[in-house]
């Protein structure tokens, strides 16, 4: 007769926890970004592009500048070319120099046009559809193997780009990384079959609840 074990006590594992703030959240007691109002405070709005890729030709911000409540409206013509990357915060960045807040060349839909600043979220909508922009529409890139065809459009030729993680732009390359896990020529010599292959990921988003927003104000 076998005996029974008994069974490990857990103080966390299968127990209820409760939420340290959780009393608070559902009272409605923290306050938020969104909870937050200034004095004087504005409200930016963001234009973005329809288009996949193109050059900017042109842009008439002058009637939504002209409407009332209306502080500030920003193209790339307004704002320092600054170049940064999005590739992460690690160091040394796993990415190019390749980015402005502003450009005057869009290469995705949603991409950034011009920056509304207004008393009001209505005020600086209806700037928005107040600010005329000619496209000059480029060839689109919907394949990654044939982004980096020899024929294939440039995404990143502007002159300030800055290579880090070997990226090539020519290639619209980001980066190269490669990892190696012990002798690998090694295992080659002693390994009975090789297989050889190309592997694809899916794209991995974890759905972060950060919303990241900024308050800021003149001391």
């Amino acid at each position: 007769m076998e005996a029974i074990q008994e069974q490990p006590v857990f103080d966390r594992v299968g127990k209820p926890d409760k939420k340290l703030d959780g009393m608070k959240l559902a009272q409605g007691k923290p306050a938020f970004t969104s909870d937050i109002e200034l004095r004087d405070m504005l409200v930016a709005k963001v234009l973005h592009s329809p288009v996949a890729h193109a050059k900017i030709k042109s842009i008439d911000a002058s009637a939504a500048r002209a409407l009332p409540g209306v502080h500030a409206v920003l193209t790339w013509q307004d704002i320092p070319r600054v170049i940064y990357s999005t590739a992460g915060q690690s160091d040394p960045i796993p990415g190019p120099l390749d980015m402005f807040s502003l450009d005057n060349k869009v290469r995705f839909v949603g991409d950034r046009v011009a920056f509304v600043a207004a008393d009001t979220e209505e005020i600086a909508n209806t700037a928005l559809k107040l600010i005329k922009v000619e496209y000059e529409e480029l060839p689109i890139l919907l394949d990654s193997r044939k982004a980096m065809g020899a024929d294939a459009p440039i995404l990143h030729d502007e002159p300030e780009y800055v290579n880090f993680a070997d990226s090539d732009a020519k290639k619209n390359l980001p980066a190269k990384i490669r990892i190696d896990v012990g002798d690998v020529e090694q295992g080659f010599k002693e390994a009975d079959l090789i297989f050889e292959g190309d592997y694809e990921v899916p794209k991995v988003q974890q759905a972060h609840i950060e919303p990241h927003v900024v308050v800021t104000y003149w001391d």
